[in-house]
């Protein structure tokens, strides 16, 4: 059903297994969704332990140009996956801002991991691979709400009407159903 929705922007199929039958479908069936911007395939079993999914495959070589969020969280990839999306990062995800791959193997100095660090980054993006760097960001989004709603509450605030519309309507209500009567 999905394959029938060319117009498909947001995609979230995060905590299904695939397995390889699964990621040989939806790595064909992708490069139909050409608007789709968000992509969540984290704890789908892309892969089996040391080779790369079709799905990263498809991704590396162009099949959602548009794609600007990517999670691809605990799916078994390792260096040779990384090293597909560093190689399609400027031109297949031209427009990928957010990469989120936490939960697969990865080592401190992998030359593809911070390639895509790099780009993203000179991009305004971010690329995730530990759960560290995701608290942080947590973190630092409630800090911004926080101060949000400190300035909010030091701003002069309007007068409060003495009635709102919902209580006048409430009060509308309850005159019309007072004028009610149950006739046996």
């Amino acid at each position: 059903g999905l394959a029938k929705n060319p117009k498909l922007q947001y995609i979230d199929l995060q905590d299904n297994t695939f397995g390889e039958l699964g990621s040989t479908t939806m790595a064909g069936v992708l490069a139909l969704w050409p608007g789709l911007h968000t992509l969540n395939l984290s704890d789908c079993h892309l892969a089996s332990e040391g080779e790369v999914s079709p799905v990263v495959e498809a991704l590396s070589k162009g099949s959602n140009p548009k794609l600007q969020t990517l999670q691809l969280q605990n799916n078994n990839f390792d260096t040779q996956s990384y090293v597909l999306l560093s190689e399609g990062i400027n031109s297949a995800l031209g427009l990928l801002k957010r990469l989120e791959l936490q939960w697969n193997d990865f080592e401190e100095e992998d030359e593809a991991v911070a390639t895509l660090q790099r780009v993203l980054k000179g991009r305004g993006g971010k690329v995730i691979v530990d759960d560290d760097e995701e608290e942080g960001e947590e973190e630092e989004e409630e800090a911004v709400e926080e101060e949000k709603k400190d300035e909010a509450a030091a701003a002069p605030s309007e007068p409060i009407p003495a009635k709102s519309l919902t209580d006048k309507a409430t009060d509308a209500l309850a005159d019309l159903l007072n004028k009610v009567s149950i006739k046996s």
